[in-house]
C-alpha cells in the first residue's frame, strides 16, 4: 500500500496501480488514485478526485468537489460544499448528510446505486441542510435504492413504523422531477412544513416502487425483536430496546432509541449507533455462527472479502467488535472519539475536533475538518 500526503497548497497527486491513501490536505488539489481500492480525501479546498478502477473511498472534505468513482464499486462520504459526484460503473454507496450545508449533483452511473440519507431531525427544517440532485435514478427491479430511515433515529415525534403512512417523508411529482420530502414532526405536526431533500430527475414518483426502497422493516416505541431476510434489508428500530437481526444480505441496522442490539449476519452491513447501550454483532455468513466463538485466523478467512461500517453519534470503539472493519463519525453530531481494533481499519471523522486512534493493523485514518490527533499504535 502507498501512501501518499498532500500540503496546505495546490496539489496534484498521482497514485500507483496497486492500494492507495491519499490525503491531499488544504488547498484546491487533484488526486488520481488510479487502479486499485484506494481511499481518496481531498481535505479543505475545491478538490477534484478521480478514483479509477477498483472499488475506491472518496471523501471531498470542505469546499466544493468533483468526485469521479470509475469502475468499481465506490463509496462517497458526503461532506460541506456544493459537490458534483459521479459513481461511474458499478454498485455505488453514496452517504449522504442532509444536515451538512452546500447542496450535489450527483450521476450514479451504471449499476445499483444506494443513497443512505443520514443527518439529524432538525435539519428538516426550512432553510438549513442541502438538497441532494440525483441525475440518474433508476427505478424498479435492478434500479437504485434510497435508504431513509437514518433520517429519522433522532426525530423528537417519530415513534415508529412507515415514516410515509405518518407524514414524516413523502415523494411528490414536480414537473418531470420526483421530490423526496420531509416533515420533521409528520403530518400530525404543525411547527415544520415539508422541506426537499433530494431531487430525482426525470423520474415519476408512482414508478418508484419497493425495489427502491429495499427491505424497509421499522419498529415502534415497544422494545421488540425484527429480523430481515435473505436479502437486502433495512431495519429501523424506532423506540424502546430492540433487537436487530439482518439475516443475510447487505443490510443496513439502526437501532433508534434505546439500548439495541445489532446482528447484522451475512454481507456488506452498515450499523449506525447513537446510543452507549447499543451492542453490535457481526456475524459470518459462511458459517452462521457469531463471531467471538472462532479463533480470529478462522474467522478472518470466513469473512474475506466482505465489509462492515459503523457510523456513530456517539464517542466510539470497535477494540471489542470482531470483525467490524471501518467506523464514521456521524457529521451531524458531536462525537470526537474514534478508536479502531487489531484489523485493518478506516476511520473516518467529522468537522469536529477529533481523537482518531487506529491500534494494531494497517489503518486508514482520515479526520475530516477540525483539529485533529490522530495515534497509531
Amino acid at each position: 500500500m502507498a501512501l501518499f500526503f498532500g500540503t496546505n497548497g495546490n496539489d496534484t497527486i498521482v497514485g500507483t496501480t496497486g492500494i492507495d491513501d491519499i490525503f491531499g490536505l488544504d488547498g484546491n488539489d487533484s488526486i488520481d488514485g488510479l487502479a486499485g481500492s484506494d481511499v481518496l480525501d481531498g481535505g479543505s479546498g475545491d478538490d477534484t478526485i478521480l478514483g479509477g478502477d477498483g472499488n475506491d473511498t472518496l471523501t471531498g472534505g470542505l469546499g466544493d468537489d468533483s468526485l469521479v468513482g470509475g469502475a468499481g464499486n465506490d463509496f462517497f462520504i458526503d461532506a460541506d460544499g456544493f459537490n458534483v459526484l459521479n459513481g461511474g460503473d458499478g454498485n455505488d454507496m453514496f452517504i449522504v448528510s442532509v444536515s451538512v450545508g452546500g447542496g450535489n449533483a450527483v450521476t450514479g452511473g451504471a449499476g445499483t446505486d444506494v443513497y443512505i440519507f443520514d443527518g439529524d431531525s432538525p435539519s428538516l427544517v426550512a432553510g438549513t441542510g442541502q438538497t441532494y440532485v440525483i441525475n440518474d435514478f433508476q427505478v424498479g427491479g435492478g434500479g437504485d435504492q434510497l435508504i431513509v430511515a437514518p433520517l429519522f433515529a433522532l426525530a423528537p415525534t417519530y415513534t415508529g413504523g412507515d415514516p410515509f403512512a405518518g407524514g414524516f417523508l413523502r415523494l411528490l411529482q414536480s414537473g418531470a422531477d420526483t421530490l423526496l420530502q420531509g416533515d420533521r414532526d409528520g403530518a400530525a405536526g404543525t411547527a415544520y412544513n415539508y422541506v426537499t431533500i433530494a431531487t430525482l430527475k426525470n423520474v415519476t414518483a408512482i414508478t418508484i416502487d419497493s425495489n427502491n426502497l429495499p427491505g424497509l422493516i421499522f419498529g415502534t416505541d415497544e422494545p421488540e425483536s425484527l429480523e430481515g431476510s435473505s436479502g437486502d434489508d433495512l431495519i429501523f428500530g424506532g423506540g424502546g430496546d430492540d433487537t436487530l437481526d439482518g439475516g443475510d444480505g447487505d443490510d443496513v441496522l439502526d437501532g433508534g432509541s434505546g439500548a439495541d442490539r445489532m446482528v447484522g449476519g451475512g454481507g456488506n452491513d452498515t450499523y449506525f449507533v447513537d446510543d452507549v447501550n447499543d451492542a453490535v454483532v457481526e456475524t459470518s455468513n459462511a458459517l452462521g455462527i457469531e463471531a467471538p466463538e472462532l479463533a480470529a485466523s478462522t474467522l478472518a478467512n470466513a469473512l474475506e472479502g466482505i465489509t462492515d461500517t459503523v457510523v456513530a453519534a456517539i464517542n466510539y470503539s470497535l477494540a471489542n467488535i470482531a470483525f467490524v472493519e471501518n467506523l464514521t463519525l456521524n457529521a451531524a453530531s458531536t462525537a470526537t472519539v474514534a478508536t479502531g481494533s487489531d484489523l485493518e481499519n478506516i476511520l473516518i471523522g467529522n468537522a469536529l475536533n477529533k481523537t482518531l486512534t487506529g491500534l494494531a493493523g494497517n489503518d486508514t485514518l482520515d479526520g475530516g475538518g477540525g483539529v485533529d490527533t490522530a495515534i497509531y499504535s
